[in-house]
């Protein structure tokens, strides 16, 4: 039996104490209310390294910035269902690749990228 996950990109916790909200998390939670056989889960992925920020690195600096920062805490969402990873703005592509790989790890049956700005 096949669910679909809804998994927000976890965003540095200095930023999000800082800011008091992940606004990748808000937007998950109205997805689901408008989709609700898609489940959203915040605690399936976890950002181990805060790192400095990308917003002025080259693609190659993002990809060697972002390596390594993440995890998986939940794998059981992930193996056997579809994923959907949101961003809130993919620039270079670097985070998602990133956890895109680190989720192909846990075996899902699908893995979609979805982002709300380009």
């Amino acid at each position: 039996n096949t669910s679909i996950f809804l998994l927000p990109i976890p965003i540095a916790g200095k930023r999000k104490k800082r800011r008091g909200y992940n606004q990748t998390e808000l937007v998950g939670r109205y997805i689901q209310k408008m989709v609700p056989y898609i489940e959203y889960c915040e605690e399936t992925l976890r950002r181990d390294i805060d790192k400095t920020s990308q917003t002025k690195k080259t693609r190659a600096e993002r990809m060697q910035n972002i390596e390594g920062c993440f995890s998986v805490i939940n794998p059981q969402k992930i193996r056997d269902n579809i994923v959907i990873l949101l961003d809130d703005v993919t620039t270079t592509g670097a985070t998602l690749s990133e956890l895109q790989n680190i989720i192909q790890k846990h075996n899902p049956k699908e893995v979609h990228l979805l982002t709300i700005a380009h």
